[in-house]
């Protein structure tokens, strides 16, 4: 996995940070991706471990998870990287 890191590092990124949607809305992920990555090839993502819906979205959308990141008050998030 550190090659793994190393390698998706080399290249500048942005991240998405939140994405919310009503329970009853669907494909808000996928067109937010979409829209990502029409304007930058290489996109990070983190969520929370107890975040299970957004875990599936993420590695469905072909994300390679990362990793475990920590905020700056301790807390952990579950890392993911895609490069198209």
């Amino acid at each position: 996995m550190d090659s793994l890191w190393r390698r998706l590092n080399d290249e500048p990124y942005h991240v998405v940070h939140r994405i919310g949607s009503y329970p009853e809305v669907h494909g808000v992920f996928n067109a937010i991706m979409d829209w990502c990555f029409h304007r930058d090839p290489n996109i990070r993502i983190d969520t929370h471990q107890d975040n299970q819906i957004m875990q599936h979205c993420i590695v469905r959308y072909g994300f390679t998870y990362c990793g475990i990141i920590y905020l700056l008050s301790g807390d952990s998030r579950l890392a993911y990287q895609k490069q198209e």
